[in-house]
């Protein structure tokens, strides 16, 4: 009975996880965004004469031209004069023809709130993750001059941003010392001119390519038959569970409680919480959740079948 399990998942795997790669595989990009320091100490000139915020917004254009075409862009400004909502001077997304317009549109002025954007440019990252099923890669990349005004929120949101799996890449633009984040980041790279600044974004704006992460083998198909009788429903819980791609700083999202109509308990034509982009299903979606649950379910209905001819016996 044992062989006749592991025979058909193995069969239901090899059906359903070519098709749920394909999907993943058209459907995933990489993401970057830069959080740009707006402050006005970005105006104070640098030893080749030219403004910090100059040197910066040169190097951004460079270097991210050269990023590949299908990676999503996005850049945040927090300063006195992109303040609300025009802070995303480009939100995260598909290339914008505009990009360098925008870029070059930037005036200094303000305070270093770096905690708060740092949150902001993860919570665009994390909702994107979401919406692509968690595959791709996320960067998150800070160029600054300055230490945070809100070093405590910054201290939170850069741990947590790095610990819910966010690249956070660090730059620190003509500083004298090393800043607070280099303990928390990835990486820290001082950039003391031009020429440095431009090495250090490119090197934290490429995103290295690997093997296909989702290729099945033989060694795939062994895993099946280490599967006790706890394992599957751990596995469909895996499968099921959410990422972590709620927004930095909150916990995770909590079932919705159902009415006894089978409603969610929202009165009709109440607006909807909009503090995270939700991810929307999709046929990939649900070609991979049918596919695994499938799987998963058929292997807790047999070996319960078998347990029972057990017990019989």
């Amino acid at each position: 009975m044992k062989k006749i399990i592991l025979l058909f998942a193995a069969l239901l795997v090899a059906f359903f996880l070519p098709l749920a790669l394909a999907r993943a595989e058209e459907k995933a990009h990489d993401c970057i965004v830069v959080v740009l320091d707006g402050s006005g100490s970005m105006n104070d000139r640098m030893s080749q004469g030219r403004s910090r915020m100059d040197v910066a917004k040169t190097a951004l254009m460079s270097v991210l031209a050269r990023v590949p075409s299908d990676t999503q862009i996005g850049i945040v400004v927090f300063n006195g004069v992109f303040g609300g909502t025009n802070d995303w001077i480009v939100p995260l997304g598909p290339r914008d023809p505009a990009m360098n317009d925008k870029i070059d549109a930037v005036r200094p002025g303000g305070s270093t709130p770096l905690g708060e954007y740092i949150k902001r440019g993860a919570d665009a990252l994390l909702a994107e993750r979401g919406r692509q099923f968690n595959e791709g890669r996320y960067r998150l990349i800070v160029v600054t001059d300055g230490q945070a005004s809100d070093s405590d929120i910054m201290s939170r949101t850069a741990t947590e941003t790095v610990e819910r799996g966010i690249r956070l890449d660090v730059i620190g633009l003509d500083m004298d010392g090393t800043h607070d984040l280099a303990a928390m980041a990835d990486s820290y790279q001082p950039a003391q001119n031009a020429s440095e600044l431009d090495r250090a974004l490119a090197k934290v704006v490429t995103i290295e390519s690997s093997s296909n992460p989702g290729q099945a083998g033989g060694d795939d198909f062994a895993l099946v038959s280490a599967l006790s009788d706890d394992v599957a429903p751990g596995l469909i819980q895996a499968v099921t569970a959410p990422k972590g791609n709620w927004p930095i700083g909150e916990g995770p999202p909590k079932p919705k409680a159902s009415e006894p109509d089978g409603s969610d308990g929202m009165p009709q034509g109440s607006p909807t919480s909009a503090t995270a982009p939700q991810p929307q299903a999709s046929p990939g979606c649900s070609v991979i959740g049918f596919g695994s649950i499938s799987v998963l379910t058929l292997l807790l209905v047999l070996q319960a079948t078998l347990r029972r001819r057990r017990s019989a016996a």
